[in-house]
Formats: structure tokens, C-alpha cells, sequence
């Protein structure tokens, strides 16, 4: 198969992002929605030092729920926030907002698009007129333009 550098960096840009996204969305896909409360900003101690992050309550049902927030995005203890959880195991909650939803996603990616974005801007590597063929015996092989 033979692509341009544009279309080439386009299908590994969607292979990077794929394997992230659409867990996320399949996920949210099964999801439903409340309102839950900031209880509390929990500490743990770990190698590096001491992490903190916020501890979120909600209803499900008769139980209350707990769960730990990955990072303070904003809610002190007592704000009412806004709760996405698996119905069919609501200790798999998140808060429903962006930041809360994706920032994990977020940070996974940021490594791989950076490679990328080098990769595509810097010419000398793939060169801007250049094709790309993707086969078994090399894998990638780069077609420079003579024009």
C-alpha cells in the first residue's frame, strides 16, 4: 500500500489515539449520571512522597458510593459535583467533566503526539514530497520524489 507523508501520519496519529479513545468512549457509552459531593482531600504515601487527591460520595441506589478523584480539578469538600459511573459496578466513577473524564487520556497521549509532531515537521526524515509504502519485507519503506 502506498500513501502520501500526509495520509501516512494521519493512519499513525489514528493509531496512537484509537487504542485510548474508544475504551473511554465505550465506557461512557455504558454509563449513567448524578450528582455526588467533595468529601474529602485523601493523602497516600508513596515512594516518591506524599500524593493527594480528593475523595468524591454519591447515591447508587441504597449505597453510598466512594471513590478517589485522580487529581483536584477545582471542587473543595462539600461542593456538589458531577458524577458518571458504571451501572454495573459504580465504584467505577469518574467525575463527569472534561478534565475529570479525559485527563488520564489526555496524559497518555501527550508522549506519542509529540514523537509524531517531531517526526512530521522535521523534513529530513520523511521528506515533504515523499511517499510512503507499507509492505511485509521492510514493514515501512520510504519513496523519495525525484521530480
Amino acid at each position: 500500500m502506498h500513501f502520501s507523508r500526509n495520509r501516512f501520519f494521519l493512519l499513525l496519529a489514528l493509531l496512537f489515539v484509537l487504542p485510548f479513545v474508544v475504551p473511554k468512549l465505550v465506557w461512557m457509552a455504558g454509563t449513567k449520571t448524578t450528582i455526588g459531593r467533595m468529601w474529602f482531600d485523601s493523602r497516600t504515601i508513596e515512594v516518591q512522597g506524599v500524593s493527594r487527591h480528593p475523595v468524591y460520595r454519591f447515591k447508587a441506589g441504597a449505597d453510598s458510593v466512594w471513590f478517589d478523584g485522580i487529581m483536584n480539578i477545582g471542587y473543595n469538600r462539600g461542593d456538589l459535583v458531577p458524577v458518571r459511573y458504571n451501572a454495573s459496578d459504580p465504584y467505577d466513577a469518574r467525575v463527569n467533566t472534561f478534565l475529570g473524564l479525559w485527563i488520564d487520556t489526555l496524559l497518555y497521549l501527550i508522549f506519542p503526539s509529540l514523537v509524531l509532531l517531531i517526526l512530521y515537521i522535521k523534513p529530513d526524515i520523511i521528506p515533504r514530497k515523499a511517499r510512503v509504502r507499507l509492505g511485509r519485507k521492510p514493514l515501512v519503506q520510504i519513496i523519495h520524489d525525484e521530480h
